[in-house]
């Protein structure tokens, strides 16, 4: 959807018409979910932090990372809101590093199913992929424009989304990352 590709080309210059769809796209969401959450990296901060630490692998790539450090949010989120409740984590099959971070989830205990966009016996769109690409679409820009600016001007669709799905969204700079890396007792590298 973001991208704007078929079957969305058409609402690529029809501001309107894309925030009626967002609209309807945050309802798919809120049906089977109670909260959003996001994890940004910061890349160039990532790079200069890996260079500093020694991050484990796979963690030591960005989508692994990310991925991680989401589902971690998710799960103290859910044992502090609904303790003693499971819960599913299900990501978009395609994304590069995703199969270095499936391998370490299911070898931490905490799997996620992966499952296609498109799905495979009726060839249809899966609507929550869709809804969740472009929610993830607009926080992207939005963590974009926070790291290049201390004042970001809120756009129609992420208000669309304050209102009707409450969203925790996390963005790790430089100070995060080091940060993370204390937590986790990552040593430093070696200055040879």
């Amino acid at each position: 959807f973001a991208a704007f590709r078929s079957p969305f080309e058409d609402f690529r210059n029809d501001e309107p018409r894309r925030i009626t769809l967002l609209k309807s796209l945050i309802r798919v969401i809120k049906r089977n979910a109670n909260k959003g959450f996001s994890v940004a990296l910061d890349l160039a901060a990532f790079q200069k932090v890996a260079d500093l630490y020694k991050i484990a692998r796979p963690l030591n790539r960005a989508y692994p990372l990310a991925a991680a450090v989401c589902q971690d949010i998710i799960d103290v989120w859910l044992k502090g809101k609904h303790p003693g409740c499971g819960i599913q984590h299900i990501i978009e099959a395609g994304d590069t590093g995703q199969g270095a971070y499936v391998h370490l989830a299911r070898n931490v205990g905490k799997p996620v199913t992966v499952m296609p966009k498109i799905d495979p016996v009726s060839g249809e769109r899966l609507a929550q992929f869709e809804a969740a690409d472009f929610l993830a679409w607009e926080r992207h820009k939005l963590f974009g424009e926070a790291l290049e600016s201390d004042r970001v001007k809120l756009r129609a669709p992420i208000m669309a989304m304050r209102k009707h799905l409450p969203h925790d969204g996390r963005v790790m700079d430089e100070a995060g990352l080091i940060g993370w890396c204390k937590a986790n007792e990552f040593p430093k590298q070696s200055l040879d």
